[in-house]
């Protein structure tokens, strides 16, 4: 009889494992044990599966089991063990998320389903297309000429004074949602990609910063936008388009042809926006979906 067993990977490791995992999330299996779990199924001795979950948010990132072994207990195996070793830690609650019609979706909401985890949630609507489709907007042709005082800079040529007055202002003015501090998407992304510059942009208007446009390198040739948004009172003058605008015509030469993003799926007004100006240019819009279980 097979012995199917469930043990955590070291560092040691990690490069026998890298494959059963997206590739943004391989070079992280060498932090497996610090910042992250890594959960590893074998038969006989052999590798037959890996979840890989962030400790920092306690997410489970990835699970992936060969496909010579689906369908005989490995994936929920996986995700019970994980859940054990999550609570032995301490950790609350697990979350997770995944993209509606990506393979094996659905039988992962199924293992989800049969663990207990909660009903899932409708989180983010995403975007994907050719940087050359996008070019293409017919709205491209405008926004040459920013309101009174505005400016687009590059992120990383503003000043200490221009960062220090920002972060007063996201902290006593409150007009910069949590989920959208850009703060936050300056360094690496959680999947361990590296920002992009060339696409990173922030707008200005008499030298205070009103709107910003993050992107991070996702690999030679796919850059995402991570985070973008303007100041409430400034939103009129459709700077996210400005912003966009600049961003796109910054990567003539750079090598990118696939560009993604993400919007909130309860910002139905951003949502409706994106659909309105990029719906026509894009090549696939989907959907992710979240769920969590309490560990206590």
């Amino acid at each position: 009889m097979s012995e199917l067993r469930f043990d955590l990977l070291s560092p040691l490791q990690a490069p026998r494992w890298k494959r059963m995992t997206f590739p943004r999330y391989g070079t992280l299996l060498h932090s497996a044990g610090k910042d992250f779990v890594a959960l590893a199924a074998t038969v006989d001795q052999l590798p037959a599966g890996l979840a890989f979950a962030h400790l920092g948010d306690t997410e489970l990132l990835s699970l992936w089991v060969l496909p010579s072994r689906r369908r005989k207990g490995v994936g929920q195996g996986l995700i019970a063990h994980l859940e054990i070793h999550l609570r032995q830690l301490g950790c609350p609650e697990v979350r997770t998320v995944w993209m509606s019609g990506s393979p094996g979706a659905d039988a992962f909401a199924r293992l989800l389903q049969r663990q207990d985890w909660a009903r899932p949630q409708l989180r983010m609507v995403v975007y994907k297309a050719f940087l050359a489709r996008l070019g293409e907007a017919e709205w491209m042709h405008n926004f040459a000429v920013l309101p009174e005082g505005c400016a687009l800079v590059p992120w990383a040529s503003l000043t200490s004074s221009q960062l220090v007055t920002l972060k007063q202002a996201i902290h006593f003015e409150n007009w910069v949602p949590a989920d959208l501090d850009p703060f936050a998407f300056i360094d690496l992304g959680i999947d361990g990609a590296q920002p992009e510059p060339s696409m990173s942009l922030a707008c200005t208007q008499w030298g205070d910063v009103v709107g910003w446009n993050l992107a991070h390198r996702i690999n030679a040739n796919t850059v995402r936008i991570s985070c973008t948004y303007v100041r409430p009172d400034m939103q009129q003058h459709l700077l996210i388009l400005a912003l966009w605008r600049e961003a796109f015509q910054r990567q003539a030469g750079s090598g990118y042809q696939n560009l993604s993003w993400a919007v909130a799926a309860d910002r139905s007004t951003m949502v409706t926006f994106n659909d309105r100006f990029m719906g026509s240019y894009v090549r696939q819009r989907t959907e992710t979906w979240g769920s969590r279980k309490e560990l206590g």
